[in-house]
């Protein structure tokens, strides 16, 4: 985590200087651009809330864990936070356009027919999801919006 993106925390955040101390567990929890972190997803998506998202996962259809690739993040205020976790399927082109999706190194695909039980097998083993954080410092989720504008499918830290 660069210097300029704890100073963008501490001003969201509000603190003063005797309040860094409390702020060191958001910080240490922060995840570094690129990284590949498992997050995990419900299987039934589409939910307009953080909050029924979640249900989702202990639902009757359950989750799954992806390994996933931050590839953007954005630090922002408690209040849009709160805006954006119970408005999920707004559209936010500012946050999500273009990005998510999924990869694979093609060393897993070489000599497996497409469409193939071995070629589903080699993308759920090691595939890699494109997502993009969401935090305000204290709370965070994941999106991978799959090119589109909003909040496609939604999952938490695993």
């Amino acid at each position: 985590m660069t210097v300029e993106e704890i100073l963008k925390i501490v001003e969201i955040a509000g603190l003063k200087s005797g309040e860094l101390k409390t702020l060191s567990s958001s910080i240490s929890r922060m995840v570094k651009k690129d990284e590949i972190i498992k997050v995990k997803f419900p299987n039934m998506n589409k939910s307009n809330t953080l909050e029924s998202n979640n249900k989702e996962m202990d639902g009757e259809y359950g989750y799954v864990i992806n390994s996933c690739r931050v590839v953007s993040e954005h630090i922002i205020s408690g209040k849009e936070y709160d805006d954006i976790s119970v408005t999920l399927l707004q559209d936010r082109p500012e946050y999500f356009e273009g990005l998510g999706g999924w990869s694979l190194d093609d060393k897993y695909l070489e000599g497996i027919e497409e469409g193939s039980d071995r070629y589903y097998q080699a993308w759920k083993n090691h595939g890699i999801t494109a997502v993009v954080r969401m935090t305000d410092g204290t709370r965070e989720f994941y999106v991978n919006p799959e090119g589109y504008s909003y909040a496609r499918y939604v999952g938490v830290k695993a």
